[in-house]
């Protein structure tokens, strides 16, 4: 396997590609104004992508939320493993360094969040789901 780096996510060079896996799976496809501007895109050195991931950080409160993760569905499964453990990490050393402490995120399957488990992660509610509603387009 390629040797993967993770960067900053960038509307204009990443938000169609975004886009492209969401319907690729059926998922929402999230609004650019949605998503915050922590977000880390993993590639390899050919520039292939293989996931992203956002973080909302917010000065009210020491807990930020991690959201919108996408992986390449054209990606083998160790790919899709591997990439998600980049995002999970970068985005963990973002909200260490903006002493967040605490990080909450949503997982759409037993094995994403046995992934998440694996990296120190505390399951909480189980068979839940997470609601969008856009209020105005």
């Amino acid at each position: 396997m390629k040797n993967l780096k993770v960067r900053m996510f960038e509307v204009d060079r990443d938000y169609k590609e975004l886009v492209n896996w969401a319907l690729a799976i059926k998922q929402t496809v999230p609004h650019p104004i949605c998503l915050p501007g922590v977000g880390s895109v993993v590639e390899d050195e050919d520039g292939k992508r293989y996931g992203c991931g956002f973080l909302y950080l917010s000065t009210d409160t020491p807990v930020s939320v991690l959201e919108w993760i996408f992986l390449n569905p054209e990606c083998t499964a160790r790919e899709k493993v591997e990439a998600l453990t980049h995002i999970l990490n970068s985005l963990e050393a973002v909200a260490k360094a903006e002493d967040h402490p605490v990080m909450f995120a949503g997982s759409a399957s037993r094995g994403i969040t046995k992934i998440f488990e694996k990296l120190g992660w505390t399951k909480g509610i189980s068979n839940m789901d997470h609601l969008i509603k856009v209020i105005k387009e």
